[in-house]
This record gives structure tokens, C-alpha cells and sequence, in this order.
């Protein structure tokens, strides 16, 4: 009872010194927002599924696309444009690439991951130097056998069990980025480290948006004995340690194990390994173990997740727009032909392939308020003051539905961003789904690829569509969206099949 009572009181205090201390020294108003509770603020009128919805509709409410709300004395900030995260994240970056602290991550085991740590941390500048060097757009082509005969094994096994297509790209997203985070090549679904990748994919879906749950907002409660077991968050954090850690050492572990003896391979772990041997022997490097653990961990938990959720949005417009489909075939006939299945050499070719990609990230961003940014002093902004320690997120859903920047917003249509030259509307790509200013994702590059790559080649052979009911009628599905660190389509009814018999004959004579 007695710490129920101080963490009251610790809010109490928390919201009356914020609410004297970061009023503006200018007079600026704050932005707009609805009214919130005493004390609690608006932590009552957020919901805990799809937030972004809510967000976006108060921003129409207000006519603003930067709106504030307090969670129990934590200012936030909400961007609902492309050019207010742009003009903050991006040309403000210096004030609005920290990170606060995710206490329910660090209880879960997660050390040394940049996607979680402060940007004045020494970890962020190591794991981005690591990044940027590992996944240039040049550096990233050696990976390019291996996202090409994943993705020409996930059409073959589903022309052999096409019920099966959710798990199956579920083992395509982990295998991909355990073969290139580790050189880890999966042979079985019952692999003892694609198990372990479900159960970490499982952890996320399951761990709310960062920085909302109890954890994060009372980390207080962390000093409390294991046997306490009063909140959810904190049992869930602390019951998902081990896993984490697991995850983290154990694939790290089987890269030494091969290099010791003579496997070759390539893998970015394997990379930084020989690169901290190397440069050890100058005594120059101040890259740790610990590090590349870490560095080749984040790899996993922002990119297996990420990439299952755009390729499972993917199939769902291609089931609700079968003429899109149809037109991306057609360039793809023309441009390769059918007697051989599309490489990424061939990017840049079939541009209706890129406008399918950019279009999937817009229609249904897959991280639709990502990682709050945290801002490291007092601010204006359009006449708007923004209080140092302010939370501050790009609502992407709100971003890319934007009706000032798209025509038809709700409208899957890749011919959107055809030049205006070319006889197309000529609206702008896509921006937000991944991320903006220092915090822009260092995988962009590798993760747009892995998705092209992926899309082109079920295109090429596989036949989307809709699924018929008992009485013959088609299905037209239209899913609930989760929420979680990433988010994708729940369950929905479909139909894939192969395209014909000459896409089967070619998919069966690969290796």
C-alpha cells in the first residue's frame, strides 16, 4: 500500500512542477489539444489500440497538425504532417533525436540497442557507425544472393501449401534477417532459432507502444521485489528476460562457434568480428562485443517484424485491388520475360515495382508513431511552444493519409507517383515509415530491397485474389489493424495460387 501511496504522490508532485516550470518564458502558447483530466492529464482518452487514430482526428479537430497532450505530467507532442517532422526532426535534429528512457525494455534485458538508447550515448554513435558502413547502398549488394533465394524459396513452398501463406512469410521475414544479421541459414520450421524468433516476434506484439506502458511511465514500480506481482507490464517485462537475453547470445555465440572453425560466410556479425580483429591489432577500436551483440539484435527487432507487416499489407491490396496487380504482371513479362524470375538487378527497370513498394508503405505504414523522439530544450515552433522533455512522435498513418498531400488518400493506387510530365499526378513519395533526422532507420537501403525483391517475385509467379464463401460469393476482407511496436492486418481470408503451369515448372527447377 505504502508504494501505491508514493507513486501517487510522485505523480502529483511530477505534474505540479511541470505545470510551473515548463509554462514559456515567451508567452507562446502550447500547442492545440482537448482538454485533459487533474493530474492524469489525457493518459484516460488515449486508447491503447491504434492511438494513431485518435491523434490524427484531433489534429482535423483543431485544425493543427502539431497537437499536445500530458501523461500524467509528461508533455507529448504529436506531428500529423510530413513538414512538421520534417522541420523538426530533420532540420532540428540536434534538439529532437534523443530517446527517453524505455524502462520496460531495459527490465526485458535490452542493452546496448541503439533503437532504445539516448542519442548523446556512446552506444548511438558506435551502432550508427557500424550501420552506416554495413549497409551503404554498395555494401549491401553482397547480401543480395541471399534475399533473392529466400524470396525464390517462399514462393515454392507456398505453390506447395498455399493455405499456409501467413507462417510462411512469417519464416521468410526471420530466416531473412537471421541469415544476414548472423549467416544463420534455416533448413526447418521447427529450427530451434526460428522458434526462438517467433517467441521474440510474439514479445513485441505483446509489449504496447513504447514508452506507454506502466513501466515506462512509473519506473518507480522497478524497484519492487519479483515476487510483487501487481502490474502486468512489470511481471511481463521481467517473465520475457530471459528470452531476450537468450536471443541476443545465442545466435552472436554460433557466429564465433563458425568462425572458430573456418566456416566461411557472410553475415554482418561475422563482418564486425573480423573488422574489431583487425583494427585490435592497431589498438584502435573502441567497439565491444557487447556492441555488435547489440547492433546485430536491433537488426532483428527492426527489421524481421517490419518486413513480414508491409509483405502481409502487400497481399491484402492485392486481394482488394486485383487490377494493380494485373498491371505490375504486365511490366513484369515485358521488362524480363518469363523464363526467368526478377533479381534486384533488375531495380530501377520495372519502375511499376517501385511505385507498388512506396505505395504499400503509404497505404499502411507499418510503424505508424514509431519510437517517441524526446526534445532536449525549450522550442517555438509555428508560433507554438514545445516544452523541453517533451515526447515527440510523427503519426505516420496521419502523415501518409495526408488529404493536402494526396488525392484520395484512403485509395491504394501506385500510379500516384507517376511524373506529371509522364501523364501522372505526380504526387511525393512516402515519408515517416522510416524515420526522420538522426533517427532515420540505417537499414533503409536493405530493408527496401529485401521488400522489392520479395514482392516482385510472388508478382512474377504467385496470383492473389479474393476468397469465396459457402455460397460462392466473393469475400472482401477488411481486418482490424494491431498495435504494437510495429503494426500489420489481423487475420484475413484469401486465395493464393500459382499463376500457371509454366510459373510452377520455373519455381520447381530452382535449387
Amino acid at each position: 500500500m505504502y508504494l501505491f501511496c508514493e507513486v501517487l504522490i510522485l505523480s502529483v508532485f511530477a505534474a505540479v512542477i511541470w505545470k510551473f516550470c515548463s509554462r514559456s518564458p515567451t508567452l507562446v502558447p502550447l500547442p492545440p489539444g482537448p482538454p485533459g483530466d487533474p493530474i492524469i492529464g489525457h493518459v484516460r482518452m488515449v486508447p491503447s489500440s491504434r492511438p494513431e487514430l485518435s491523434f490524427q482526428r484531433w489534429g482535423k479537430e483543431y485544425n493543427s497538425d502539431v497537437i499536445y497532450l500530458n501523461f500524467m505530467g509528461q508533455p507529448a507532442v504529436i506531428l500529423n504532417s510530413a513538414q512538421a517532422a520534417i522541420d523538426l526532426m530533420d532540420k532540428r535534429s540536434a534538439i529532437y533525436s534523443d530517446r527517453p528512457d524505455f524502462h520496460l525494455f531495459a527490465e526485458s534485458g535490452w542493452r546496448d540497442v541503439v533503437t532504445f538508447v539516448n542519442a548523446a550515448s556512446p552506444v548511438f554513435r558506435k551502432h550508427r557507425k557500424l550501420f552506416q558502413s554495413a549497409f551503404s547502398p554498395v555494401s549491401i549488394i553482397q547480401y543480395r544472393d541471399k534475399q533473392e533465394d529466400l524470396a525464390r524459396a517462399l514462393v515454392k513452398q507456398i505453390i506447395r501449401s498455399p493455405t499456409q501463406w501467413r507462417p510462411l512469410l512469417t519464416r521468410f521475414a526471420s530466416s531473412l534477417v537471421l541469415s544476414i544479421a548472423y549467416g544463420i541459414r534455416i533448413t526447418d520450421e521447427n529450427d530451434p532459432y526460428i522458434i526462438l524468433a517467433d517467441k521474440i516476434a510474439t514479445y513485441f506484439a505483446m509489449c504496447g507502444s513504447p514508452g506507454s506502458t506502466m513501466v515506462d511511465i512509473a519506473p518507480l514500480i522497478r524497484r519492487l521485489p519479483k515476487w510483487f506481482r501487481v502490474f502486468p507490464s512489470l511481471n511481463f517485462a521481467r517473465d520475457n528476460y530471459s528470452l531476450v537475453r537468450e536471443f541476443i547470445e545465442a545466435p552472436f555465440a554460433s557466429v564465433k562457434t563458425r568462425m572458430a572453425a573456418g566456416i566461411p560466410e557472410v553475415s554482418f556479425t561475422r563482418r564486425m568480428l573480423e573488422e574489431k580483429q583487425s583494427e585490435a591489432s592497431d589498438s584502435q577500436s573502441d567497439v565491444t562485443e557487447d556492441d555488435i551483440k547489440g547492433a546485430a539484435s536491433t537488426m532483428y527487432a527492426a527489421g524481421a517484424d517490419t518486413t513480414l507487416a508491409t509483405l502481409v499489407v502487400f497481399v491484402l491490396c492485392m486481394v482488394l485491388n486485383p487490377e494493380v496487380q494485373e498491371k505490375a504482371r504486365e511490366e513484369l513479362d515485358r521488362v524480363i520475360g518469363r523464363d526467368r524470375l526478377p533479381s534486384l538487378a533488375d531495380r530501377g527497370t520495372i519502375p511499376c515495382i517501385d511505385r507498388l513498394v512506396y505505395e504499400t508503405a503509404r497505404w499502411h505504414p507499418v510503424v505508424q508513431l514509431g519510437v517517441p523522439h524526446k526534445s532536449t530544450k525549450d522550442d517555438v515552433y509555428k508560433n507554438m511552444f514545445i516544452p523541453k522533455g517533451s515526447l515527440v512522435m510523427a503519426n505516420a498513418h496521419a502523415i501518409t493519409r495526408d488529404p493536402s498531400v494526396y488525392s484520395k488518400p484512403d485509395k491504394f493506387n501506385p500510379d500516384r507517383y507517376i511524373p506529371t510530365s509522364e501523364g501522372g499526378l505526380g504526387e511525393p513519395l512516402p515519408v515517416g515509415h522510416f524515420g526522420f533526422g538522426r533517427r532515420v532507420c540505417p537499414g533503409t537501403h536493405l530493408g527496401t530491397a529485401s521488400v522489392w525483391i520479395s514482392i516482385a517475385t510472388i508478382l512474377a509467379t504467385l496470383n492473389i485474389s479474393k476468397a469465396v464463401d459457402d455460397n460462392g460469393h466473393e469475400i472482401t476482407p477488411a481486418p482490424e489493424m494491431s498495435t504494437g511496436l510495429e503494426s500489420h492486418p489481423e487475420e484475413f481470408p484469401c486465395v493464393i495460387e500459382p499463376r500457371d503451369e509454366r510459373a510452377v515448372r520455373l519455381v520447381e527447377s530452382l535449387d
